[in-house]
């Protein structure tokens, strides 16, 4: 079928936030999509920005990614075959979005709640109050209730049931996760959080099943970026502080190695983290690249646990970019971000 005319971006365009989609293979620039406006909401100083994140999640069948805080207020919705915004949504202070696995529903965070959109039509159709809510992600199914959704909020995690869109549980932490992850089989939950002034952070392991804590480990190491091998067995959790990936048994929250990274142009920046399908590589990407927009990608072989230094990794230069994404069946690699 005949494709839509790709348009050159306008040098407004080109300023505002965007994303660079990658080939997971080697690295290269597939494409990249700008969203059109820049956002004017200044960042305060010192602050993590998820007040003014960038988020995206796909369909399973990969055909649409929501790209939340596309743009000032708004999703944008990306039709994946020819990497083009055909549809914009308004949602007041929308920084970070999940879509749940069975892909009826796109759950956007921001504005002190949670809103639900038909990925069908793409209307809103529910709204669930959550004061200070931050990152987002699905999980599976429990019995009959489900898929859950899991909100991070003030000191804790909110489990929201996507079929009647009420928060159903809580879940008490000792500070607000600014990284979520749910392993495949949705028995365990891993969360990250630090405070990048004094560098001290907090991982934690829940038992999902349980909702109960199994381990809350302080690291002055900065963590942030989760992510669990397609088996649930392994967690890995990017510790920008020391430059490395570590290695975590994921049912005990014990460390089983640690991966190191090359330190970036101005000193550990690595924050996001992908896995691909097969579980055999992850992908890290830098907060920011701006002072030198010398930072990239980086390929970790995990069976080897080695830098795959084929692998080219560009970026161009951003603010930063929370929250990579690889498209389903080992899809491209899209690293939406700020500028």
């Amino acid at each position: 079928p005949p494709q839509p005319a790709r348009t050159t971006p306008t040098p407004e365009q080109q300023s505002a936030n965007a994303a660079v989609v990658l080939d997971p293979h080697d690295g290269s620039t597939v494409d990249r999509i700008d969203f059109g406006r820049a956002s004017a909401r200044p960042i305060k100083r010192g602050a993590f920005p998820t007040a003014r994140g960038i988020g995206i999640d796909f369909t399973p069948d990969g055909q649409k990614a929501y790209v939340a805080g596309c743009d000032l207020d708004t999703v944008c919705v990306v039709d994946t075959t020819v990497n083009e915004v055909v549809d914009r949504i308004e949602i007041r202070n929308a920084s970070l979005v999940a879509v749940t696995r069975e892909g009826r529903f796109a759950y956007v965070s921001g504005g002190g709640s949670v809103t639900a959109i038909d990925t069908s039509s793409n209307a809103t159709v529910a709204t669930i109050p959550l004061p200070n809510v931050g990152v987002i992600v699905s999980g599976a199914d429990e019995g009959s209730r489900g898929p859950f959704l899991y909100a991070s909020i003030d000191r804790g995690i909110a489990v929201i049931d996507s079929q009647s869109n009420t928060v159903v549980d809580m879940i008490s932490l000792d500070t607000s996760p600014k990284v979520i992850a749910v392993s495949p089989d949705g028995s365990l939950l891993y969360a990250s959080d630090t405070e990048f002034s004094s560098g001290v952070g907090e991982v934690y392991a829940v038992n999902l099943g349980t909702k109960v804590l199994i381990e809350s480990i302080t690291s002055s190491d900065l963590p942030s970026g989760i992510a669990f091998s397609p088996d649930s067995t392994l967690a890995y959790v990017v510790l920008g502080g020391k430059v490395s990936l570590a290695v975590m048994d994921a049912p005990s929250a014990v460390t089983l190695a640690e991966i190191p990274l090359p330190p970036g142009p101005f000193g550990p920046t690595y924050f996001g983290l992908a896995l691909s399908p097969d579980g055999r590589r992850a992908f890290v990407v830098p907060f920011f690249n701006l002072q030198s927009c010398a930072e990239r990608v980086l390929a970790v072989d995990l069976e080897t646990r080695s830098i795959d230094e084929r692998f080219s990794g560009t970026l161009p230069c951003f603010l930063f970019s929370p929250a990579p994404k690889l498209a389903p069946d080992g899809g491209p690699l899209y690293v939406p971000f700020l500028l």
